[in-house]
């Protein structure tokens, strides 16, 4: 069964490379197809896993093996898009600015290598904490329903502090008895726009996860439909940045390789337990995905990154060590955020992403309630099992990748690039996403070019999940 278990985790892997790297491209698009082409599906498996000695009862579990080591790789891979492209999905989002500042400083692969790092260290953190995680989420502790009401507080206290932590740059100061000084004013100033970004932001993702907007949106192929998250994220992350870049009329650095500053064992380690901890929290509970998980493990790193790029006279003296760590976090967020939807299905019975009700709708009544705690069931330990061949693939696969996207990256025409890369997300928000998608691309450009305009942090533009999610608990 392991055997069978291994090798469609690999096909997984195929497909998490593939979702990972296109823009645009979600695990729960193939989640979907999968559960559409059941039929077609189940009668390869079934003649798949017999060749390995299989037992015919457990090819819909193998299917959803597939499904779930494709969640997990695509948690490594999707940095990629992101570094080089500026590309963000909703669970990348804001590694964009961060990784786009390594990249200007020829330390993109150092960028990608670490994201590598915190998505391992979530991965071997996670399956640690499995255990942990049902005695504390399940009976007899109830840790799931006591911790429930408290996540919209949760949410509106981490905004809050991130608003709080607002401050005006050096160059915003007043005159003050002869000298310059930060401005209370300015201060000011800057937490009222990261406030405003934070509710219009919001009140944007309201309109669009609300659902209204959807039913008025017709495609040539409706079976591609990929919802209106995408075109948010796009627009208010990916946009903005090439627009921005075209217009500064950057150049692309040539890119160092390997890793030249090592980031501290003290900030690499935060930086896994911090990303865990909150992917991990919030894996368990309805609507707050991994993207509402980054606000909550940006307030523990308590670390702002601007846009800013260093000064410096030789290539080799700016470190980029907050960047480094935050992308250690987030990345950490995603894949602790997948193990935990896993976990969550067997011990509350609730699927917490597309692919877990992939997962659901599959293995149907197979799944029962974990209990006690010392019976594992068979499923959620091949599944497990699963997870961690997809981990090593995927941590060996995007540091591969990453080396080979960073020693031809220099070698790109840049403006070019940046020209091809809009059209194409563009094009990609019509087909996936239909004319109400365009429109709501356009409007999240909008917003998302604000930011960098008054010098506040993008994080407040993940408002537009976390309002939401307020709202629905509220």
């Amino acid at each position: 069964m392991l055997l069978a278990a291994a090798v469609f985790s690999l096909i997984g892997v195929a497909l998490g490379t593939f979702t990972g790297l296109t823009p645009g491209v979600h695990v729960n698009t193939i989640a979907v197809f999968i559960l559409s082409a059941q039929t077609a599906i189940i009668g390869f498996t079934a003649t798949t896993a017999s060749f390995f000695g299989a037992s015919s009862s457990h090819v819909l579990l193998l299917a959803s093996t597939v499904i779930v080591t494709m969640a997990i790789t695509h948690t490594f891979l999707d940095i990629i898009p992101t570094v080089f492209l500026g590309v963000p999905d909703d669970d990348t989002a804001l590694n964009v600015l961060p990784g786009h500042k390594l990249v200007k400083m020829g330390k993109g692969e150092e960028a990608v290598k670490y994201s590598a790092m915190g998505s391992f260290g979530a991965l071997i953190l996670g399956l640690a904490a499995v255990l942990p995680a049902r005695y504390l989420m399940g009976t007899p502790t109830d840790g799931y329903e006591k911790l429930l009401p408290m996540i919209p507080f949760m949410l509106i206290g981490v905004e809050t502090i991130l608003i709080i932590m607002e401050k005006a740059s050096p160059e915003k100061t007043l005159a003050w008895n002869g000298k310059m000084v930060p401005g209370t004013l300015d201060h000011l100033k800057q937490r009222a726009w990261a406030a405003a970004l934070f509710l219009i932001s919001g009140a944007l993702g309201y309109v669009v996860m609300n659902g209204a907007l959807e039913t008025h949106n017709p495609l040539i192929f409706p079976s591609l439909y990929a919802g209106l998250l995408f075109p948010i994220f796009t627009g208010l992350f990916g946009l903005p940045g090439l627009l921005m870049s075209l217009s500064e009329g950057e150049k692309i650095p040539p890119q160092h390789r390997g890793i030249k500053h090592r980031l501290g064992k003290k900030k690499t380690i935060k930086g896994v337990i911090a990303g865990t901890f909150a992917g991990g929290l919030v894996g368990w509970f309805p609507g707050v995905s991994s993207a509402s998980a980054t606000v909550i493990a940006k307030g523990i790193l308590g670390e702002e990154i601007d846009e800013k790029i260093p000064e410096t006279e030789g290539e080799d003296e700016w470190r980029g060590d907050d960047e480094k760590e935050f992308i250690v976090a987030v990345s950490g967020v995603n894949t602790a955020n997948a193990i935990m939807n896993l976990v969550a299905l067997f011990v509350i019975l609730k699927a917490r992403s597309g692919a877990m009700g992939a997962v659901k709708k599959l293995l149907g009544g197979d799944i029962s309630v974990w209990k006690p705690i010392s019976d594992v069931p068979l499923a959620l330990v091949v599944l497990l099992f699963g997870s961690f061949i997809a981990g090593v693939c995927g941590y060996f696969l995007t540091t591969r990748l990453g080396s080979v996207f960073s020693s031809r990256y220099a070698d790109m025409n840049y403006v070019l690039l940046s020209k091809a890369l809009i059209v194409l997300l563009v094009v990609a928000v019509a087909v996936l996403s239909g004319p109400v998608g365009l429109v709501i691309l356009g409007v999240s450009t909008l917003l998302g070019l604000i930011p960098p305009m008054v010098g506040v942090q993008r994080a407040h533009l993940m408002g537009c999940i976390m309002l939401p999610v307020v709202v629905y608990f509220v």
